[in-house]
Parts: structure tokens; sequence; C-alpha cells
């Protein structure tokens, strides 16, 4: 898999080998690539019914979140507000269509809960205490 990135003012592009389980990061403006050695820890199991990319009811937002499940029976959330910096949670398990995660970078005093009856994304920021609601909807559904 190969790819660039989706905001164009970056200056990296993407490069996964599945043969070699390798990432290859390169950075287009001085061509000095590093590679990184990636372990498999999860497959992506058939996808729920919620699982697929969401974006904000509001046009002004450019918030989009990408919801994936594993044969483990967790799922992984990521969201971004502009496509440079991009925020992923991890869920071990769904519980009454509620995902109720902790953040995979332990730095971000932040949690995410995404509510499927509503599709609506809630940021609570662990060190104030504050919480923000955004309300999404289903733009594409997951294939498998």
């Amino acid at each position: 898999f190969e790819g660039d990135p989706v905001n164009p003012s970056l200056t990296e592009t993407a490069k996964l080998d599945f043969n070699t389980n390798t990432l290859t990061i390169t950075n287009t403006s001085t061509q000095v690539s590093t590679d990184y050695e990636l372990t498999k820890w999860a497959s992506v199991d058939a996808a729920r019914s919620t699982d697929g990319i969401y974006k904000s009811t509001d046009a002004t937002l450019d918030l989009n979140i990408y919801m994936q499940t594993y044969d483990n029976g967790g799922t992984l959330l990521i969201y971004t507000f502009d496509t440079t910096n991009m925020v992923a949670s991890w869920d071990a398990e769904i519980e009454d269509d509620i995902f109720d995660g902790m953040f995979v970078n332990p730095d971000i005093a932040q949690r995410a809960i995404f509510v499927f009856a509503g599709n609506l994304l809630l940021v609570i920021h662990t060190d104030t205490g504050n919480v923000e609601a955004y309300p999404t909807y289903l733009f594409e559904r997951a294939i498998h």
C-alpha cells in the first residue's frame, strides 16, 4: 500500500509492505526515509454495521471519524478536525451501542465516547472535565 497525504501541505508519503511488515515514511522535501517494523496485533473482523467513516453534521467543521472493528473484539476510532492531526482511541468491547474508549497515546488528556444511537461523538477532557459534543452522520459504511 502506498499513500500520499490527504492534506497537500504535508510532505510525507507512506508505504506499507504487507510481506515484510514494514512501514516506510518518506519526507518528499528531503527524500529521507524512515523504516518502522510492525507487528500485527489484530485483523479486521467482518464489518459491524457501525464501521465506516463519519462526518460532522456541522458543515463548518472538517470533522472526520474512522471506525473499525477487529477480530479480537476491539474497535479503533480515529478522529481528525483538519486531516493533519489525528487522535486514536481504543475500546476493547463496545457495549450497549456505545464506544467508550481510552486514547492510544496516554499523553493526551482526553477520552472519546461515541453513541451510535445518535451518531454523537463526545470528547471528554480529563484534565478539565470539559465535554465537547459533535453530532455526526455515517458518510460511508465499511465493507470487507
